[in-house]
């Protein structure tokens, strides 16, 4: 069976995350960064899943911006400016991180290529079930969401979901 994101979404949303979320909004910039998997938990946390299907995209996942804190401009010894960065463990009103992929492309010095030592992974098998690899540490500072922002997200995903119905029929 071929691992494909679109798989992998599924499979979350209909084993790992089935009775644990409120809501799942697919492809979100919601909280600030992009997220494949937004998930709303039942206790109104926010998980950020993102999905990969090869090495090199978990490894590029390392310089997206948000993993990164970025302040004001420094100057250096030669004159030219550049901005201070520093890493950060979780992105933007996330409570916890997952990377998900398929099984066949992790190997374990892959851990070091992570941008968060706190980020969980999923794998999944040859059959296409997921399996939780490592459990994700939650940012114990991330507040829960309030009500109106959930139902924010449930139009995002409502909205989402009548574009694909008109995409089908299209085709």
């Amino acid at each position: 069976m071929t691992i494909t994101p679109e798989l992998m979404a599924h499979k979350l949303v209909t084993q790992i995350f089935r009775r644990k979320a409120i809501i799942i909004v697919p492809e979100c910039f919601w909280a600030g960064d992009e997220a494949d998997l937004l998930v709303v938990t039942n206790n109104m946390r926010l998980i950020d899943i993102e999905l990969k299907i090869s090495r090199a995209d978990l490894k590029r996942d390392r310089q997206k911006q948000k993993w990164w804190k970025t302040s004001s401009w420094i100057s250096t010894v030669d004159g030219k400016g550049v901005r201070n960065r520093a890493a950060l463990t979780h992105p933007n009103r996330v409570w916890k991180h997952y990377f998900a992929m398929p099984k066949a492309i992790w190997t374990d010095d892959l851990v070091n290529c992570l941008p968060s030592p706190a980020s969980g992974i999923i794998l999944f098998d040859e059959s296409g079930s997921p399996n939780i690899y490592r459990m994700s540490k939650p940012d114990t500072t991330s507040p829960k969401i309030k009500p109106e922002s959930c139902l924010e997200l449930a139009r995002l995903e409502h909205l989402r979901y009548w574009k694909l119905k008109l995409k089908e029929m299209n085709t």
